[in-house]
């Protein structure tokens, strides 16, 4: 449910969205791109938030200027990973630093 919800989101403000899926590792919810770069986007519901193996595999296998976890929990920057709410998905964008 909130995979949908973001993905409308992104779609609404313009992003072209992929995903990863790896069989080892799982797979990351999106991959947009935007100004030629990718940005990896994961979607976490519950307590787990800051669980995402596929993610932080992702993460250190390939460079990104920017990773973006969206739940139900506050803003805050932890291993180079920015965590929004999901209802601030508007909002990346403005954080990429791009605009």
């Amino acid at each position: 449910m909130f995979e949908n919800f973001v993905a409308e989101e992104l779609l609404a403000h313009g992003f072209k969205t992929f995903y990863f899926n790896n069989k080892k590792h799982g797979e990351v919810d999106f991959l947009i791109e935007y100004q030629g770069e990718l940005l990896p986007i994961e979607v976490k519901s519950g307590k787990d938030y800051q669980t995402h193996s596929a993610l932080t595999y992702f993460i250190t296998t390939k460079y990104f200027n920017k990773t973006f976890v969206l739940s139900d929990y506050n803003i805050s920057v932890k291993n180079n990973i920015i965590y929004f709410p999901i209802y601030m998905t508007m909002f990346i964008k403005k954080c990429t630093n791009y605009e």
